[in-house]
């Protein structure tokens, strides 16, 4: 006689998935987080950081994310179907080697650089004169104003007024 299967489905708290989720996070030196491979994680919030703090988002997927404060420097490198919050980023915004990214922010940064990336949209409560460096991306939109890039190696310099 064959034994019966278990077919119950167990569902995680979700509140404990985040306090997991949160405890992945690796700190380099005083100032650099890096946010490594989150997947399917819904609105995880940052509250903790500071204007000193820079984060580095490394291949995360269908996930969202909220910034709080200030933040020295925000990087996406290999992350796809990505939504960040936040509020400014102080010296530099770099997204790298991403696809279907959606960031929203209440006052431009100075400097955006988008490299190798698809289907990138920003949207900025305040504008600022905003600097974009771009290489091998296409498809990029900053407040719903499509920015020229470039699809060859050369870094072309957009300035937005």
């Amino acid at each position: 006689m064959d034994t019966p299967v278990d077919t119950k489905v167990y569902e995680p708290d979700i509140h404990q998935v985040i306090e997991k989720c949160k405890k992945r996070l690796i700190q380099q030196s005083n100032n650099k987080i890096i946010v490594p491979g989150f997947k399917s994680i819904d609105n995880l919030n940052f509250r903790g950081v500071t204007k000193n703090n820079s984060l580095h988002f490394l291949n995360c997927e269908d996930s969202s994310f909220e910034i709080e404060s200030s933040v020295v420097n925000i990087m996406l490198e290999g992350c796809k179907n990505v939504k960040i919050n936040f509020t400014k980023v102080v010296a530099k915004l770099e997204i790298l080697n991403c696809r279907d990214i959606c960031l929203n922010v209440k006052e431009s940064p100075n400097v955006i650089q988008i490299d190798f990336s698809s289907s990138i949209k920003i949207y900025c409560a305040e504008e600022n004169d905003t600097i974009f460096y771009t290489c091998y991306s296409d498809l990029v939109e900053f407040n719903n104003n499509k920015i020229k890039t470039s699809l060859e190696n050369t870094q072309v310099k957009h300035i937005v007024d």
